[in-house]
């Protein structure tokens, strides 16, 4: 996995957190674990620690919320999602399992952090009933 395309998975973590429009520390800290959790998939050579994706969400949480906040909204959240398309199927399930733990954080499932979740799992063909019964 490239540079761009882990920026790419943190742009997609730090949407979710930011798409019900209540940023919590504990959604924030659990998007830094799954990226160090990641990080042996990832294939890149570089250790990722927790403090990393908190940093890195600090760091661009105005421009995404800028972009949430703007008429293009609908297009970019989907545009996130589709550039990690390509990605493994391996790794987009490991991605998706990401988000759900990043959703549940802060133990609520809001319905527009459900719904980028949805697209997520749709527009990467994962067939999510027989991915929980390989899980479990």
């Amino acid at each position: 996995m490239n540079s761009e395309q882990i920026n790419d998975v943190l742009t997609l973590f730090a949407l979710l957190i930011l798409v019900d429009r209540k940023v919590k520390v504990e959604e924030t800290h659990v998007m830094g674990r799954q990226l160090a959790r990641l990080q042996s998939t990832l294939d890149t050579g570089v250790i990722f620690t927790p403090a990393m994706g908190v940093d890195w969400f600090k760091s661009n949480t105005e421009r995404l919320r800028s972009l949430l906040n703007s008429e293009d909204r609908d297009l970019y959240l989907k545009t996130s999602i589709h550039k990690l398309a390509r990605l493994d199927k391996n790794l987009k399930l490991q991605i998706y399992y990401a988000l759900i733990r990043i959703a549940y954080a802060d133990a609520e499932y809001h319905a527009s952090e459900r719904k980028l979740v949805d697209i997520a799992a749709q527009a990467w063909g994962l067939d999510l009933t027989k991915a929980f019964s390989q899980s479990g």
